[in-house]
């Protein structure tokens, strides 16, 4: 009898062995796959796809990185070959289209503003001027001097002598 228990103990080790040697298998050619197919360069650009896509739906570099076993360099730089390129005629044409949306937003809230006496488009208009005058550059940043400030402030609070 306690032949038969240890031959059916060691028939039940040697199939979990082979289960377990199957799984190995099977994840690594799954991961030989994955790999591989990252290798040729039509998968360049599928790369570079994936890691946009997963970029802009909030993944990490480092995350994503780890998924494709490169480095976060190996990210950003497929990052700034699929990103257009901003130079300063890019920044030139994207603020002339926001001056223009601005000015189309502009002539209706303050039609609306005028017309309807309506505070709230009266204050959207106010802002759109804002946004137009920050983008133009009409806007002189505020400058504060602190030690002015301090001895403002200083002067300002009462002495009290122990």
């Amino acid at each position: 009898m306690p032949y038969r228990a240890f031959a059916r103990e060691r028939i039940i080790a040697e199939v979990e062995i082979a289960r377990l040697l199957r799984a190995t298998v099977l994840d690594l050619e799954r991961r030989a796959r994955r790999g591989k197919r990252w290798t040729n360069s039509t998968s360049d650009d599928v790369r570079d796809d994936f890691i946009l896509q997963e970029r802009l739906a909030g993944r990490s570099a480092r995350s994503i990185s780890k998924e494709l076993r490169c480095t976060v360099g190996e990210v950003d730089a497929s990052l700034d070959r699929t990103l257009p390129k901003i130079d300063n005629d890019a920044r030139r044409r994207y603020a002339a289209l926001d001056l223009s949306r601005l000015d189309a937003l502009l002539k209706t809230f303050f039609a609306r503003a005028i017309e309807n006496a309506d505070a709230q488009a009266g204050l959207l208009v106010v802002r759109i001027l804002e946004r137009r005058a920050l983008l133009l550059g009409l806007d002189s940043p505020q400058k504060l001097d602190i030690v002015q400030v301090q001895a403002q402030e200083n002067a300002a609070a009462p002495r009290t002598n122990p």
